[in-house]
């Protein structure tokens, strides 16, 4: 039974092993593709519009009330001790009565 669980175990390694090893990547430089310039186009496009900064305006505002803090909880009662329960007397028992014998 130890030989069987050994052998798998060792299957178990040398597949973690080998699937591994499939999964390396190769790293490769990506072929350069260069575009050329459209010099043919007849329309040319126009720079955008230079935009003009938006002047931070930050308003003032109030600050948040704080909550009051909370009451004091009252300090626990003490229990009573409870008052023992008297028990009621033990019923007398009925008188046995003698076996037959055979």
């Amino acid at each position: 039974m130890e030989i069987i669980i050994a052998l798998v175990v060792f299957g178990g390694i040398l597949w973690f092993y080998y699937s591994r090893d499939g999964k390396k990547e190769t790293v490769s430089t990506p072929d350069k593709v260069e575009e050329s310039a459209n010099v043919t186009a007849p329309y040319k496009v126009p720079e955008p519009a230079a935009t003009t900064p938006i002047p931070l305006v930050v308003k003032a505002v109030a600050p948040a009330k704080a909550k009051a803090p909370a009451k004091p909880k009252a300090p626990a009662k003490a229990k009573a001790p409870a008052a023992p329960k008297a028990k009621a007397p033990a019923k007398p028992r009925a008188p046995r009565a003698p076996k037959a014998q055979a």
